[in-house]
């Protein structure tokens, strides 16, 4: 940090980058930050408190003892990877059942075909039977 810098700014301006860099809501970050002309929320609930909680989580990772420290989305990664496996297990699955379903159809076109076939036989029999008789 700049030496010229007051340490309690340079520390508030910090804290608003890593706010910035997370994308968190103008409204939002201007509370947290502790903000209030312009915003809405002067009181909080315990409902609030739980949002702003969410706030800081996300904004947490952008917050680093060093400048050159790069940003750790670990968490974020992680989850999404957990995510993307799951999803790829799924349509996996959906392929299976999938194959399965025109192995059945194939199946049940068979069997109608043989069952119409053993009908118009029998029908055939049944009208060649009744001309002689």
């Amino acid at each position: 940090m700049d030496h010229k810098i007051q340490t309690c700014h340079g520390f508030r301006k910090y804290f608003e980058n890593a706010l910035d860099e997370a994308n968190i809501d103008h409204e939002k970050k201007m509370i947290i930050e502790g903000h209030f002309a312009g915003t809405r929320a002067k009181h909080y609930t315990n409902r609030d408190m739980e949002d702003l909680r969410d706030i800081y989580r996300r904004a947490y990772p952008f917050l680093r003892l060093s400048c050159d420290e790069p940003v750790q989305l670990r968490t974020e990664n992680e989850a999404y990877s957990r995510r993307l496996a799951d999803l790829e297990a799924r349509i996996d699955r959906q392929r299976i059942l999938e194959a399965k379903l025109i192995i059945l159809e194939d199946r049940l076109d068979q069997l109608n075909e043989e069952s119409n076939g053993k009908m118009r036989t029998e029908r055939e029999n049944h009208l060649s039977n009744t001309r002689f008789a």
